[in-house]
């Protein structure tokens, strides 16, 4: 019986397609296929057995989908036309590395933070500021933990008009991340010479471009492209506001701890000090009693 390509259309009777070379049997996204892609991307496809899986259009004509075709873009990827687009988590990773090469280059990369040195230092250390000064230095970590708030948030605000799983709410924030990345990385050297602020161009850019992706996508009329994205963007703030309190509650956690072990620490030397005053004390009145001389060595703290 032949099947037909997910990716092209063509009839085939194997399990790879002659006219692109994917796979027939290719499944629903999932955790697994994450993985999968992301090793034929970095390692090999030949290494895992991935051959026809993800064989790439190329990172730039798939990059250029994204940014003017998004809903269509990650509507084929989604249903299984995997072979015509280059691997999305891999091409936001690549786009993080190259903001953060452009910062460093025009010296606008903000410096690494560092943690402290020695378990007193932690009491009063800023676990938050830290988190915060970490996310502005990484690029990447922080592209890739947006991308777990936009999915929850996804999953969250359109489980009951779409059937996406969260895998695939993991690819469709993967797509957004990719349009605001290359967004910023475009307006960092206007920043840097132009002397303008960035985030009054970026800010409402960005947010008619994820309007418009969701409006196609879900296939919404007017009412409902602004409701269902103001819900969608309270949630995600709500999500990643959610994490900031936990970092906190986390950071304090720490802090607290490490008060309470040094409070420990000085009352177990005090008590330790105390007893051996007492030790030596007892020692004295004992020779005193059998009439042994107490020289000065052995005389009690403070006695001359």
């Amino acid at each position: 019986m032949k099947k037909i390509c997910l990716n092209c259309g063509h009839h085939v009777d194997g399990n790879y397609c002659s006219n692109c070379g994917q796979r027939t049997n290719v499944e629903r996204l999932s955790w697994k296929s994450v993985a999968d892609g992301f090793a034929s991307t970095f390692i090999g496809d030949e290494a895992f057995g991935l051959r026809g899986n993800n064989m790439r259009k190329s990172i730039f004509g798939t990059w250029a989908d994204i940014i003017l075709f998004p809903a269509r873009s990650v509507s084929e990827y989604i249903d299984g036309c995997r072979r015509k687009y280059f691997n999305p988590v891999a091409i936001l990773i690549l786009l993080a590395s190259a903001y953060a090469f452009l910062e460093y280059y025009l010296e606008m990369a903000p410096p690494s933070p560092e943690l402290p040195d020695g378990l007193s230092a932690l009491r009063n250390f800023n676990f938050l500021q830290y988190f915060e000064d970490y996310m502005k230095s990484n690029s990447t970590a922080y592209s890739l933990l947006t991308t777990l708030f936009i999915m929850f948030a996804l999953h969250r605000t359109f489980r009951r008009i779409h059937s996406l799983n969260l895998v695939e709410c993991f690819y469709f924030s993967v797509f957004m991340m990719i349009f605001s990345l290359s967004l910023t990385t475009v307006l960092l050297p206007f920043e840097k010479y132009a002397l303008v602020d960035t985030d009054n161009i970026f800010y409402p850019v960005y947010f008619i471009y994820c309007i418009l992706f969701l409006r196609e996508f879900f296939a919404l009329d007017n009412r409902e492209t602004i409701l269902y994205s103001l819900k969608f963007g309270l949630r995600t703030m709500a999500y990643i506001t959610l994490f900031t309190g936990i970092v906190f509650l986390v950071g304090l956690g720490i802090n607290s701890g490490v008060t309470l072990y040094e409070n420990e620490h000085k009352t177990d030397s005090a008590h330790i000090g105390a007893e051996s005053e007492q030790i030596v004390d007892a020692d004295s009145l004992c020779r005193h009693l059998i009439g042994v001389p107490v020289s000065v060595g052995d005389s009690p703290a403070g006695e001359k």
